[in-house]
């Protein structure tokens, strides 16, 4: 590949990496005003729970054909569609009162985010090198939280300015700016590489693939590390951790929100970090491994040996975020179990499985629900102490469960990367 290709393709990738921060930042927002959209719709942590939810069940789901659908229409064209998609719905967001019209158009964000993650792997493993797919799971995975940053702790400072309507609706028009560099910049077929024309991805294709590994523990093992290693940053900061600090440390809101950002902070230096090591021959299991341990560790000492240093409260879920970001090696792991010319299914069979902790977040509410006491500030629930710590056990439980699990997943299943 000569150097203005690999520039064109790099561009490309950042474009397709943008998307991902946009779909991200879409996906944490009703967690950075959890407050103001259980008081304006006057909904209780389970309702608020299966908000959040509604996301994934139009996400997870699709992740069973993303792959397959963008060999049939192409990259390019379903980016296309999952960007507008995005943006449709992040409007309609961001203006109803009702909430029935936010599950159904916070969903409309969900089909549309499916392809993002996807879809960036997709494209870097058109335009890039094969042995940089680690490099540029970390680097995607990074612009992603960059993107939760913006929207846990950005995000709270304009609405304090601008108020939520005019800051939501601002913010959903980024879509627009990705919308065109999508249209007329990402190509998904780089004539100057030397290629041969697939043909598409079958429906038929992909069922007999599915159904050849199901027997492969290692794939199932492997996603459902995979899973347990993001429930602190799917379940916890994306949903719970600004409404937990607010009521069990008694933040304000803006530390609450600048805290749970910190975690995404993690991910955003972490993530790189672990796929650098695995391309320079680390042990991937090994890292995934103790890394799964000490965030284990670190997420029960915040949810129960709370500290009021508030510093020393920074520095651990910065760490959450940077050891659980380990994460990101078990997608380039999944591209071991399928034919290379099925890397897109492969990636995007393993993030279904990552996504199924998503419903969790219900339960967490119900939890809190069946603990509270009644006590309200305005509008607001205010829950125990004791409360969080039942609803959240799962937490470190999980992480340490996906530490056990490291013992049955195989070196050597991951060397041929």
């Amino acid at each position: 590949m000569n150097k203005t290709s690999n520039l064109k393709g790099w561009f490309i990738f950042a474009i397709a990496a943008a998307f991902y921060a946009y779909e991200f930042f879409l996906r944490v927002t009703p967690a950075a005003m959890q407050s103001q959209i259980m008081s304006n719709f006057g909904i209780s942590a389970k309702s608020f729970g299966f908000l959040m939810s509604s996301y994934f069940y139009a996400y997870t789901p699709l992740q069973l054909f993303v792959g397959s659908i963008m060999d049939l229409y192409g990259t390019k064209n379903t980016l296309v569609v999952a960007v507008l998609a995005c943006l449709v719905g992040a409007i309609i967001f961001s203006q109803t009162d009702y909430f029935t019209i936010a599950i159904l158009s916070y969903a409309l964000v969900g089909f549309g985010s499916a392809f993002a993650f996807v879809g960036v792997l997709k494209i870097s493993s058109i335009w890039l090198p094969a042995n940089y797919l680690a490099i540029a799971t970390g680097i995607a995975t990074s612009m992603g939280m960059l993107g939760a940053i913006s929207g846990e702790f950005i995000l709270d400072a304009a609405i304090q300015v601008y108020g939520q309507h005019q800051t939501l609706t601002a913010y959903s028009l980024i879509g627009l700016l990705l919308l065109g560099a999508v249209v007329f910049i990402v190509d998904d077929q780089p004539h100057r590489r030397s290629i041969s024309k697939r043909a598409p991805v079958k429906f038929k294709t992909l069922i007999r693939d599915i159904l050849k590994i199901r027997h492969s523990s290692q794939f199932w093992i492997n996603g459902i590390i995979g899973s347990l290693l993001f429930m602190p940053t799917n379940v916890f900061a994306s949903m719970w951790a600004v409404m937990f600090f607010k009521q069990t440390y008694y933040f304000p809101s803006s530390h609450a929100n600048a805290i749970s950002s910190m975690l995404f902070a993690g991910w955003a230096i972490g993530a790189p970090i672990w796929g650098w090591l695995s391309s320079r021959q680390f042990r991937a299991v090994t890292m995934l491994r103790y890394c799964a341990l000490i965030s284990s560790v670190l997420l029960w000492l915040i949810i129960y040996h709370k500290t009021h240093d508030i510093t020393m409260i920074y520095i651990i879920m910065f760490l959450v975020g940077m050891f659980s970001s380990v994460q990101v090696l078990v997608f380039p792991i999944a591209t071991s179990f399928f034919d290379k010319k099925l890397i897109g299914t492969a990636i995007s069979l393993t993030n279904m499985l990552v996504m199924l902790n998503t419903f969790i977040s219900p339960l967490v509410g119900t939890i809190l629900d069946l603990s509270w006491d009644g006590a309200t500030i305005g509008n607001e629930r205010i829950f125990s102490a004791h409360g969080f710590e039942q609803a959240l056990l799962i937490l470190p439980l999980g992480l340490f469960i996906s530490f056990i699990l490291t013992y049955f997943l195989k070196e050597n299943s991951l060397l041929n990367q």
